[in-house]
């Protein structure tokens, strides 16, 4: 399945290991364009954190070690390959050097050792000093001036030579190893993988508008990415503007509760010319029970494929027979390909005018493959917006393009706390820029299993398995991929890999990659074994760790996906 190639594998002095490097041919999976992966691990990750907060004292403004790394003259493009490699190649031999030579004296032992507490090198928490005393067994006065000491030593311009004297040297040393020299070489193979970029359709609402003016029946076949709630939603308004009452109806339950709460705030907003009963959105199973319990029929108490299939779509048809009054001008379906034939037909007996009244159907026709049972229904027109992901001779999971980008990134964590303290440091560490808000991020788990602990997050940010409320405490997301499969955010990270696919078939794995690949429209971080992250990944992506990197003197491990 993965082959393992070794790019430095030498031990000993860093000089003679940077020698080795001059001499050692570059790895075969250098030889040819190909996509990569970078995996990250919170280790490595905690430790840049704790040293970026260092280098903020150091210089008496935030400091990143991408900022640093342009101070001392390094260009950009060795500065963009090691922010791809988490700085794993410096970062750790940097602070390595930096600690000794603060760490000559017994004086400036006790006071690094109570740096690396007060920036959070071990597990990524500042202490507090109350907390260093206790653990340097020191008074409390001893620790006050112990510390202030240190802030001044800090901040001296002798700190700060010795400091960027020490990332010359480290940078140097990383510059000629056959490593640098193969990103440099191949810079594509070491980058993320892209996502399918989307093609937008700007006048997709006005081209239904246009066509529904000649024809009442439409199918709409949108591939993945195509933001079709967006479309059919917009839709919806503005038939409700033009005086005809509509029904937005689809098979999600997560999908129909976000466009109710964007509807609502759309109805309450100032200047609204939508009356609030004008409009109706349900998911199609919710809408058959309502619609039987305004009939005073009764409603089935269990639940099974065949009354979800059959029962259901009969009790519909008898409810509207019974209360005429309950039917619509315009019918408009989202997520078609999961409907069976019996569901759609039943929605055809909900319009008012069954010659004349609207019946637009949104369907994915790569997910109609996977749903065996599901065709749709005879349209007066068929409007094809679609991204075709899957060519037909080739059975892997390549929804993914070769093209790179930044998206993607990858946390490979080795058991069930772990991935739970990941997720925690990435959800905090990306509010903390303030480019985005609990309300951006979501966790979905690859199964329906939840997570043993409850993940707890800074600043009172919580999670939750419901959609927030808009008004409501700051809340991140947690549910799993499939109850989310048809919504997006901007960003999204995947957990729960190791009981959700592992043991999935090929064409389950296929329909899983595609429900994955526009949940995220800025950011992916996929945190879990690297065996699980692997299946995710199309045949022949690289893998490089950035754990295995540093300065060259452990080894590289390349690995190959099979």
């Amino acid at each position: 399945m993965v082959e393992i190639i070794t790019a430095a594998a030498q031990t000993g002095a860093t000089a003679s290991v940077a020698e080795a490097c001059l001499l050692e041919p570059l790895p075969s999976f250098f030889d040819k364009p190909q996509p990569g992966v970078v995996v990250k691990n919170l280790g490595q990750m905690v430790q840049v954190r704790a040293f970026e907060s260092l280098l903020e004292t150091i210089y008496g403004k935030p400091t990143t070690l991408s900022t640093l790394l342009k101070n001392v003259g390094c260009e950009s493009l060795t500065v963009e390959l090691l922010e791809q490699l988490g700085y794993a190649p410096v970062c750790a031999e940097l602070f390595e050097q930096f600690s000794k030579q603060m760490s000559i004296t017994e004086e400036g032992r006790r006071s690094f050792n109570a740096a690396k507490l007060l920036y959070g090198f071990y597990g990524g928490t500042p202490c507090t000093s109350s907390a260093i005393a206790l653990k340097l067994e020191l008074t409390t006065l001893e620790t006050k001036q112990l510390l202030i000491r240190l802030k001044a030593r800090l901040q001296s311009q002798l700190v700060r030579d010795l400091l960027e004297g020490l990332l010359n040297s480290v940078l140097a040393n990383f510059m000629r190893t056959s490593l640098y020299r193969a990103l440099r070489m191949q810079k594509r193979s070491v980058q993320l993988i892209e996502w399918p970029v989307n093609t937008e359709k700007s006048h997709m609402v006005e081209e239904l508008t246009t066509l529904m003016k000649t024809v009442s029946t439409i199918n709409v076949s949108c591939g993945n990415g195509l933001r079709e709630a967006e479309t059919a939603y917009s839709l919806t308004l503005d038939l409700a503007a033009a005086g005809k009452k509509v029904l937005l109806v689809n098979h999600s339950r997560m999908l129909a509760l976000h466009l109710r709460n964007v509807h609502n705030q759309n109805v309450t907003s100032e200047g609204s010319n939508n009356p609030s009963n004008a409009v109706t959105i349900s998911t199609f199973h919710a809408f058959c029970h309502w619609a039987a319990q305004a009939a005073q029929l009764k409603t089935p108490r269990s639940s099974s494929a065949r009354i979800f299939n059959e029962t259901f779509p009969e009790l519909l048809v008898e409810a509207v027979h019974l209360r005429p009054e309950n039917q619509f001008d315009a019918i408009i379906v989202l997520e078609g390909h999961c409907f069976g034939p019996n569901m759609w037909r039943s929605l055809k007996h909900c319009l008012r005018d069954t010659v004349k009244g609207h019946y637009v159907y949104f369907y994915d026709p790569q997910l109609l493959r996977f749903n065996r049972l599901s065709v749709v229904p005879v349209a007066a027109q068929t409007l094809n917006w679609q991204l075709t992901f899957f060519p037909e001779q080739e059975q892997n999971q390549n929804f993914l393009h070769n093209n790179v980008s930044e998206k993607m990134e990858l946390f490979e964590s080795r058991n069930e706390s772990e991935i739970a303290d990941t997720v925690e440091f990435v959800v905090n560490d990306l509010i903390a820029t303030g480019a985005y808000g609990a309300g951006d991020i979501v966790i979905l788990r690859a199964g329906n299993d939840r997570g043993k602990r409850r993940l707890r997050f800074n600043d009172g940010v919580r999670s939750s398995r419901q959609l927030a409320k808009p008004k409501g405490k700051p809340t991140v997301l947690e549910t799993s991929l499939f109850q989310f499969r048809a919504l997006t955010a901007r960003v999204v990270i995947l957990t729960g890999l190791e009981s959700g696919i592992e043991r999935l078939t090929d064409w389950k794995l296929q329909y899983f990659c595609y429900l994955l690949a526009e949940r995220a429209s800025e950011k992916l971080y996929v945190v879990g074994s690297s065996s699980a992250m692997t299946k995710l990944l199309p045949r022949g992506t690289a893998k490089l760790s950035t754990h295995e990197i540093s300065q060259s003197i452990r080894p590289l491990r390349v690995l190959e996906v099979r």
